[in-house]
Order: structure tokens, then sequence, then C-alpha cells
């Protein structure tokens, strides 16, 4: 991947965190992961992978009844048949968030749940038309390893995002503006022990949705965000 998710802006946050560990390795001794927390999030977020299956076909439908009569644009046989998908149909923007959950520890292995909101604006566009991501969700369980000041961790749950819809195709095929999607997502990495109980992370998050309450769709969100976090 390139932009905000290049391998650059990845080393330069492990770095960061790195240097900021330093500050609290004397805090970390005689400490555990174990407890709940709350935190922050803030980074970016690269949507694609969305395929229309199943949406051409309603989308012409709609559209030449609701265009007949005199001058009503007429759409070749072979569109409604067609399909639209492909990398091009991308975008990339900020995103924020909270985040919230509990880990436990036994030894160096720890686990938790986590629960994710993120809110951004990413646009996954056709042209003039498309979806934009309101939200997305996740429920996570987490596992890590303890290094002392630092935890590393994988984690996989549900993710829930809310989209809504834009442009002329669109607004022809469906009543409602906005839908709903379920789907994976799948997280690593890792987070630093500061001062005071607060940490400093750097977490990427691979989201796929593929159960959508609207038509036979899928789509990606890959997400990367700096997340800091107070441990109680």
């Amino acid at each position: 991947m390139t932009g905000i998710f290049s391998a650059r802006a990845i080393r330069a946050t492990v770095l960061l965190c790195a240097i900021l560990s330093g500050a609290g390795a004397a805090e970390a001794q005689d400490q555990t992961w174990a407890g709940p927390y709350l935190g922050v999030q803030a980074g970016g977020a690269e949507a694609g992978g969305l395929e229309f299956d199943g949406i051409v076909e309603p989308v012409m439908e709609s559209m030449l009844r609701r265009r007949t009569g005199p001058g009503a644009l007429q759409f070749p046989a072979l569109l409604a048949g067609a399909e639209m998908s492909g990398p091009e149909i991308e975008n990339r923007s900020p995103i924020y968030g909270i985040h919230a959950g509990w880990d436990w520890q036994a030894g160096a292995v720890v686990w938790g749940v986590e629960l994710a909101v993120t809110r951004t604006e990413t646009r996954i566009s056709i042209g003039e038309d498309g979806l934009e991501l309101d939200y997305a969700a996740r429920l996570m369980g987490r596992l890590g390893y303890d290094a002392g000041d630092a935890l590393v961790y994988v984690a996989a749950g549900p993710a829930r995002a809310k989209f809504s819809a834009y442009g002329d195709m669109m607004d022809a095929a469906f009543t409602d503006d906005s839908f709903t999607a379920t789907g994976l997502a799948l997280a690593a990495g890792t987070e630093v022990r500061l001062r005071r109980g607060w940490t400093l992370g750097g977490e990427v998050v691979r989201h796929s949705y593929d159960d959508w309450d609207m038509a036979d769709v899928s789509a990606e969100l890959t997400t990367f965000s700096l997340k800091l976090t107070h441990r109680f």
C-alpha cells in the first residue's frame, strides 16, 4: 500500500513508540496489563475492493421505470448484467474515534476484549456516485505478549458499519439513503507504557464487509491509527 499505510509510516510509528516507552520504563516494572482501559485513536482509512454485484441490474431497471415517456434515457440491454468492481473504486480519509476494553494476564500472555468506534468520511465512489462511510464499529478479542514496557497483540472479531448513498444512480435505485453492513475485523498492533497509566500504541485493522442489508455487496476498509490509552 501507499500513502498513510506506507512502510515508512509504520516504521516511524514504531520508532516513536520505542522512544516514548523509554520514559516510562522504570514505571513498567512490577506492572501488568490486566484491568480496564479507555482511550482515543486517530489516523487514516483506505476503502476499496467494493463490488456492486447484484446492484447494477436493479439500478438500471429503476432508472428505466422512472424515466419513461418522451425523451427518456435508453440503456443498452447489456448493462443489465454488468458488474462494477475493481481496485480503482477506493478513497482515503482521516479517522478518529474512541475505544474501551478489559485485559487479563497470566505470565507473559495477555488476553482481553475491546470495543472501538471510528468516525470517518471515507467515500467509495464511481464517478459522482457511491457510498460514504459514516462510522465503523468493532468488538474484538485480543491476544498479546507482555514484553515488559510493551504489549504486542493480534485481534479479531465482528465489525459493523453504516454507509450513506449519494449520487443520482443510488437515488434512482434505492428508497433509503443509508445502509448497514456487517463483517469481520482483523487487527495487529503494539502498545507501550508512558507514565501514570498512559500508553501509546499503533494499530492496523482490516475490515471486510460482506453482509449488507441492501444487496449483494462486498467492501473492504483498512485503518491505520495511533492510540492514546489510559489504563486504570
